[in-house]
């Protein structure tokens, strides 16, 4: 596949934007910036209905996600998809 992307990044929450479900995730750089502080890329993905719905259920915020997805463009505007989504961390489940 030619059209790759892979993110891990932790979870911001999710959205309902333009009749599409909207994934929000934070990465931090590898740098510190003058300040001496990491700052942050905030990324969106469009996500299923089906996929948001595990993650509502299995994630809190904060919990680290992979995402494999791709890139398209629409309108010119760069949008990625989310294929795969690996929980890395998620919600302790009681028993």
């Amino acid at each position: 596949m030619l059209n790759m992307l892979i993110i891990v990044g932790r979870y911001k929450g999710l959205i309902e934007e333009d009749n599409q479900v909207i994934l929000k995730i934070e990465i931090p750089k590898n740098e510190k910036n003058k300040d001496g502080i990491y700052e942050i890329d905030r990324l969106k993905f469009i996500v299923s209905e089906e996929k948001a719905k595990l993650i509502s259920e299995h994630c809190e915020l904060g919990s680290i996600l992979g995402i494999k997805g791709q890139l398209s463009s629409i309108d010119d505007e760069m949008i990625a998809f989310a294929n795969k989504i690996t929980f890395l961390s998620s919600k302790e489940i009681s028993k």
